[in-house]
């Protein structure tokens, strides 16, 4: 499970160190330190971002999918990401894959055979049934806990990370075929990356750029005014980037299909200008729409 510390009084572009303790004082783990951001007007001249895509798969799914590199390989290749000590690191979608529904009706007869052994072997899904106080609880830790916690560990305690939705975070590919539309998700999709996401991934904080009406927000179970699906990260004066989760709002409905819903799309372009970012990134996830509608009004 997840747990947030809120710390008042923090100086902007300050390292602190940090420790866990118990209630005799006792740590419980070594100390690990984490620095500030610079005040949102500072004026600097470099940022160094690292950004990849689907890391995980499970480390038992060799045998069905070859194609998941060995969990060894994975975690040193973040781990070398890391050793260039950057500010900030955005997960871009993909931290989960258990497609069951879509290998086992989408794939051909012989891959769904394979998939269905694999499947029942680590946690079954039951799509009739919700996550909590069901089989499926227990079936979704075994499926996403050690795709997860083994892979990143404590690597990112000391680093500012963003973890953002894409169709696998889902529970599904993004199929669209005569037999399955997989997106905009189904029920049990959006309830089992929910669970997932509030067991195991950090969701986005508080974030002053984002209207507070955009979808996504408002959840009973997160804190007041806290977006799933959309934020903006901004490093002083330097770079705005906006981040969104393209799986969760898609649309196919003719002349109103979309990745985000319109009001994230009227958003997407809005530059810093008062504060005139050097660099605003509308487009990190590109939205398909006409390129003009993507172009910074200002900043450059």
């Amino acid at each position: 499970m997840i747990f947030s510390f809120a710390a008042a009084s923090l100086e902007p572009d300050v390292e602190y160190p940090l420790q866990l303790v118990d209630t005799a004082g006792s740590a419980l783990w070594d100390s690990w330190s984490l620095r500030t951001f610079p005040y949102p007007d500072a004026k600097l001249q470099t940022l160094r971002l690292l950004t990849f895509t689907c890391a995980d798969g499970h480390p038992e799914s060799g045998g069905a999918d070859p194609s998941f590199l060995p969990l060894a390989v994975r975690r040193g290749l973040l781990a070398r990401g890391l050793s260039y000590r950057p500010q900030t690191v955005i997960a871009i979608g993909d931290h989960i894959y258990w497609d069951q529904r879509t290998n086992l009706e989408n794939r051909g007869e012989e891959y769904g055979r394979i998939e269905k052994v694999f499947y029942e072997q680590i946690g079954w899904l039951d799509h009739t049934l919700p996550v909590l106080e069901t089989r499926n609880e227990t079936s979704i830790k075994a499926v996403a806990g050690p795709q997860i916690n083994p892979f990143y560990g404590v690597l990112l305690r000391s680093t500012l990370f963003y973890f953002v939705s894409d169709d696998h975070d889902y529970y599904e590919n993004d199929d669209a075929t005569d037999k399955m539309v997989t997106l905009p998700p189904d029920r049990y999709q959006l309830e089992f990356a929910r669970f997932t996401s509030n067991a195991y991934l950090p969701g986005f904080l508080a974030d002053r750029e984002r209207p507070l009406l955009m979808s996504g927000t408002g959840a009973g179970d997160r804190a007041a005014g806290i977006s799933e699906s959309f934020r903006t990260f901004s490093y002083g004066r330097l770079v705005e980037t906006l981040i969104y989760d393209r799986a969760r709002y898609l649309s196919l409905k003719g002349l109103h299909a979309g990745l985000v819903p319109p009001e994230v799309e009227r958003w997407l372009p809005r530059p810093k200008c008062g504060a005139a970012a050097a660099h605003t990134v509308a487009s990190l996830w590109l939205v398909r729409r006409p390129a003009a509608r993507m172009v910074p009004r200002c900043g450059r």
